[in-house]
């Protein structure tokens, strides 16, 4: 089986690196380079941090890309 291609989407670069880490070290991920052009069209997944300024509105993805949304809050 070859491994899924994920992208990860956060503005903090040691929330993003330690996420890409983390995913890695699986055999069934395969960790897209962020900031690479068209990287998001190579994408089967997207693990993406809601936080990252700028974002638009969370939407529905389409049906075929499935979107982990990952949230944090400050107490």
């Amino acid at each position: 089986m070859d491994p899924v291609p994920v992208l990860v989407v956060a503005d903090d670069p040691i929330a993003r690196a330690g996420l890409a880490a983390r995913l890695a070290r699986r055999d069934d991920v395969a960790v897209l380079p962020d900031g690479e052009p068209g990287a998001a069209l190579d994408a089967a997944a997207v693990l993406w941090d809601l936080g990252v300024a700028g974002s638009p509105e969370p939407r529905a993805p389409p049906p075929a890309l499935p979107v982990v949304a990952l949230a944090s809050a400050e107490d």
